[in-house]
């Protein structure tokens, strides 16, 4: 009998130790075995490269692709020397020194014979067109601006044209783009004024030279003193502007 209540007090007693243990443990586990390895640390990750910010390039005040004129260039245009700033040279295709045309090319209109060229006379606009003042001022440039040949042939085309093509100016500049393209070309002239102008104008010697050729000397000095200004729309403009 005490050895029964012996070992239920042992019994008692045990189990009291083990509740006490687990109470002053909380919440952390309880460890068997061997003692587990610590977690092993965080992992460091390089701070990513700052970004390079992107260097804008140079400019030098002036666009690459923008032909510009240089300062003798631009006073030769502008105080009419151009005629002789450039030695006189054949421009290939067109024609050789001097009025000749090119050996069995169609006939053109001769830069130096006189000819009557008829008065200013083009028929009266339609009362709708909103430029009725255009033909007159253009038969007046062509009149006083080409030679007289081809000023005859571009004012003989306005008078012709009717009430409604007076209402559109592309009729009316194609009478002057027409007369001008049947002058003989004169390279020995216009030459040097056509070199200067190729490359703010965009605009082949040889194209040059069958536009300008037949002008007056006051028409070409007109156009060159266009070129000299930038020439940004181009050389059949420069011609358009004349008498403006």
């Amino acid at each position: 009998m005490r050895i029964q209540v012996t070992l239920a007090l042992v019994l008692v007693v045990a189990s009291v130790a083990a509740c006490q243990f687990e109470w002053h443990a909380g919440s952390a586990p309880m460890l068997t075995g061997a003692a587990a390895a610590p977690p092993p640390p965080p992992r460091q990750t390089a701070a990513p490269a700052p970004t390079a910010k992107p260097t804008a390039a140079p400019t030098t005040g002036v666009a690459s692709k923008i032909p510009v004129l240089g300062p003798a260039d631009i006073q030769a245009l502008l105080k009419g020397t151009w005629r002789n700033s450039i030695p006189p040279f054949i421009v290939p295709g067109v024609s050789g020194p001097g009025l000749a045309p090119v050996p069995g090319a169609p006939s053109c209109l001769s830069v130096s014979a006189s000819a009557t060229v008829p008065a200013c006379a083009p028929h009266v606009p339609d009362a709708a067109c909103i430029m009725s003042s255009l033909a007159a001022r253009r038969c007046r440039a062509y009149a006083t601006m080409m030679v007289p040949t081809v000023a005859a042939a571009a004012v003989t085309c306005v008078n012709r044209l009717t009430s409604a093509q007076l209402c559109d100016p592309i009729q009316i500049d194609n009478c002057g783009h027409a007369a001008l393209a049947q002058a003989c070309p004169d390279p020995a002239t216009v030459g040097p004024l056509c070199q200067i102008a190729s490359a703010p104008c965009k605009s082949a010697q040889v194209d040059c030279v069958e536009l300008v050729s037949g002008l007056t000397a006051d028409g070409q000095d007109a156009v060159a003193r266009c070129v000299a200004s930038g020439c940004s729309a181009g050389l059949y403009a420069c011609v358009e502007g004349l008498g403006q």
